[in-house]
């Protein structure tokens, strides 16, 4: 994905290495919150499958998975600020389109 991110925007070594440090981030908060994610999967299948939706214990999961969602973002936010920094005004306007060619494409919810 970083390689189509850099390619689209013509990014220079310098912001292709501030991508490349979100990207580690990314993948080291995801590793680390895997074991709750599948663990919220899990109870949230078990409830599908029984005779009785729990509201209160899916909305407990749904409150669940919000709250691992914050420390995500408080820890790959900061890096993908910093690389947002780097990048000149007409990659950021490449990147707007791109934003708005991909909600075109997969529309709202």
């Amino acid at each position: 994905m970083t390689s189509k991110i850099a390619k689209h925007l013509d990014l220079d070594d310098q912001q292709k290495a501030k991508l490349a440090v979100v990207k580690d981030e990314v993948i080291a908060a995801r590793a680390e919150s895997q074991q709750e994610h599948w663990a919220i999967v899990e109870e949230m299948i078990a409830q599908v499958q029984s005779d009785w939706l729990d509201q209160s214990k899916v909305a407990q999961l749904f409150e669940r998975h919000q709250a691992g969602q914050t420390p995500l973002m408080q820890r790959v936010l900061p890096k993908v600020a910093e690389w947002h920094a780097t990048l000149r005004p007409e990659q950021k306007a490449e990147a707007v389109e791109h934003l708005r060619r991909w909600m075109e494409r997969y529309g709202e919810y």
